[in-house]
């Protein structure tokens, strides 16, 4: 089972990608500007493009709310009247250098679930950087600043298949992003990266990437993106919760029976703890400290041969695992 709680700043799951061609008649409500597929349909993502205006005339969805996640470089340009009307879930980021315009009429606005998040009366010409969605106030306090991160995340898709996880996800490059980490922990362990991802190519550039892991024992697992610029600024997106409900020792010892060194994985979300061995009267003959990470190694060949147990304390946690030596 999964369960997502939260999504990342910049994420639609599994969408289409519509970028206006142009912006004849009627504007976004003309099939013809958006090319094939025409208007953008729920769960589709919305990209206007810098320098770009698309104007808003009548209502365009009069029927039938569609989730859209919509980015604005350019320019979303009301004329009288015009009105976009979105199902929950919806976000609207209108990022730097980007704006929404209007003529001040009452009669343009922007709603998410019902809710006014723009009036062109009360609100009148706004720019970014700003964010709306369905948590976000009513107009005039519908849209909130927000900071921007240095890369888009267009595509989402997180699968867990008994306790393997996988994340897959497409970044959009910014200007002066080089690299980003992805970050992991159980809930109530600290953060700890996973992977460094490069970014090459020019800004604008889309980039696939993917994560996999086993997730060792039940529990919810977050995940999120750190992001460092060419200055050293730090960002974070959002958090991405997964829970689950697949149990599995933490601990993996090999080999098993041992006789030399005994090799001990024991998963990159643990946090600091203590591994130790107790022999098979309960004494402690050895012990050492861990700090987050994926392994860690052993030398048994001074011990005598037989059963013993290791005992591995991480935070309220506690495992363990019998192995042998011969």
């Amino acid at each position: 089972m999964l369960t997502i709680a939260g999504s990342f700043l910049f994420i639609t799951a599994k969408s289409n990608i519509k970028i206006p061609i142009a912006n004849t008649g009627q504007g976004w409500s003309a099939a013809s500007n958006w090319g094939e597929g025409g208007i953008p349909a729920s769960d589709d993502t919305v990209v206007i493009p810098n320098g770009f205006v698309l104007n808003v005339k009548g209502n365009i969805y009069n029927s039938g709310k569609p989730k859209l996640v919509i980015y604005i470089y350019g320019v979303l340009d009301f004329d009288p009247s015009g009105k976009i009307d979105l199902a929950n879930f919806s976000e609207i980021h209108v990022l730097t250098g980007g704006s929404i315009k209007t003529n001040g009429s009452s009669s343009e606005l922007i709603s998410i679930n019902d809710q006014i998040k723009y009036n062109g009366h009360l609100d009148g010409n706004i720019t970014g950087p700003l964010f709306s969605d369905n948590n976000t106030g009513v107009s005039p306090n519908g849209f909130i600043p927000f900071h921007v991160l240095p890369v888009m995340l267009v595509q989402f898709s997180p699968e867990l298949k008994n306790n393997n996880f996988q994340l897959h996800w497409t970044v959009v490059k910014e200007t002066g992003l080089n690299n980003y980490e992805l970050e992991g922990r159980r809930s109530d362990q600290p953060w700890t990266s996973l992977q460094n991802y490069m970014l090459t190519g020019e800004a604008g550039e889309k980039i696939t990437n993917e994560f996999k892991q086993t997730l060792p024992t039940k529990g919810v697992y977050d995940f999120r993106l750190k992001l460092i610029n060419q200055n050293g600024q730090v960002s974070y997106s959002k958090i991405i919760s997964v829970n689950c409900n697949h149990q599995e020792s933490l601990i993996k010892i090999f080999p098993n029976p041992a006789n030399s060194n005994l090799s001990i994985k024991y998963g990159m979300f643990l946090g600091e703890g203590q591994i130790r061995l107790a022999n098979s009267y309960g004494k402690i003959i050895y012990q050492t400290t861990i700090t987050p990470g994926h392994s860690a190694n052993i030398n048994v060949s001074q011990y005598p041969k037989g059963i013993y147990t290791l005992l591995l304390n991480s935070g309220n946690e506690n495992y363990s695992e019998m192995f042998f030596i011969r």
